[in-house]
């Protein structure tokens, strides 16, 4: 792993005529001098001649009773090597104005650069990584999907046609095989929608209305074979989102619905639109099983397997998903279980509309 360099922090405490009586070990190590040498000296004799006066002139002239912030400057090291640094003081005075004593914080401007410049290559790489496996993940997938189909098709044929003659150990075993395959073809699935979660998008006009609509499409079949209900309340606004994904959320919180409805009632979805402000609320609530308030946080894991106790049991990536692309929004998700009564999905984040009495206003 790469090892940052360090920033060194030095403290340097004056009295009231800027003899430094106090340093911290970071000043010896970074001006070359010992405690004892510095200890005594007026701080300015480790200042350029063009740093001193820099800094009188901000004392002088631009109000600075309480000291002087973030100011870069050069200081002379034992050795005679320049060492730029960026000065912030606080002055602490008596009550006619006069200082008591005074409190100097340097910063390696060298190593503080050093710092950040690596803490960038090492975000580029770690977004070039992701970017690799996600690639890696959708071809992988694709590849994996034909012979898998092939196969459940294969052994669907197979049960169909000779399992009446099959002894009832072989038979289990072909029970077992269309199961493994069934379960694999499920997280190759989920392995591609982990990798198709790319990077925010510019911002867009988004319809909440038309979005939820285009998002309940494909489990519509399923909606009407468990006779559910999704009842939007209220009317959901037209939002500017720096997300295309957003859709993939309410698709993957109504499809959780679905799974874990309850055997003792028709499954009900409810969906509600809030506004406050520049910030949006979704609600997507149900009346299925939920699940263990304990395993909040968990949910929320990919490829984990969970059982709701009354439902199958589920690799649960799709959340995960979820929780991937309202981050990439900038916003959050967080859901309250409650047993045997459903559980309660929250989303929320920020509506990036331009504000109209604001553009009238510099008009």
């Amino acid at each position: 792993m790469q090892k940052m360099p360090d920033i060194a922090v030095m403290l340097i405490a004056t009295d009231g005529n800027m003899q430094i009586y106090d340093v911290n070990p970071e000043v010896c190590r970074e001006f070359g001098y010992s405690r004892e040498e510095l200890v005594g000296q007026h701080i300015g004799r480790y200042l350029t001649e063009t740093s001193r006066q820099m800094i009188k002139e901000r004392v002088q002239f631009r109000e600075t009773l309480g000291g002087i912030s973030e100011m870069q400057v050069d200081v002379v090291t034992k050795t005679g090597e320049l060492l730029p640094v960026e000065i912030s003081t606080t002055r602490y005075l008596d009550d006619d104005g006069k200082q008591l004593w005074a409190q100097a914080t340097l910063i390696n401007m060298t190593a503080a650069k050093a710092t950040v410049q690596q803490r960038l290559e090492l975000v580029s790489q770690m977004q070039e990584t992701q970017r690799s496996l996600n690639a890696f993940s959708r071809v992988a997938s694709a590849q994996l999907r034909q012979p898998l189909s092939m196969l459940d098709s294969f052994t669907t044929m197979i049960s169909s046609k000779i399992r009446p003659v099959l002894q009832s150990g072989v038979a289990e075993q072909l029970d077992m095989l269309q199961f493994q395959i069934k379960q694999f073809e499920a997280v190759v699935e989920r392995m591609t929608s982990l990798a198709v979660v790319n990077e925010a998008a510019d911002l867009q006009v988004v319809d909440l209305q038309a979005l939820l609509d285009s998002a309940l499409k494909p489990l519509q079949a399923r909606i009407d074979e468990q006779q559910a209900t999704i009842i939007v309340e209220g009317e959901l606004p037209l939002v500017t989102i720096g997300s295309n994904q957003l859709g993939l959320v309410l698709h993957n919180l109504v499809d959780n619905a679905l799974l874990y409805a309850s055997p003792d009632r028709p499954l009900a979805v409810y969906i509600i639109g809030r506004t406050q402000g520049s910030q949006i609320e979704l609600v997507i609530a149900d009346n299925g099983v939920g699940f263990d308030p304990a395993t909040k946080e968990a949910a929320f894991d990919a490829f984990r397997e969970r059982n709701s106790g009354a439902g199958p049991q589920r690799l649960g990536v799709g959340l995960a998903v979820c929780r991937r692309i309202m981050e990439q929004l900038q916003g959050s998700i967080d859901v309250k279980p409650v047993p045997g009564k459903g559980c309660e999905f929250t989303l929320r984040f920020a509506d990036n509309t331009p504000d109209p009495s604001l553009s009238q206003a510099s008009a």
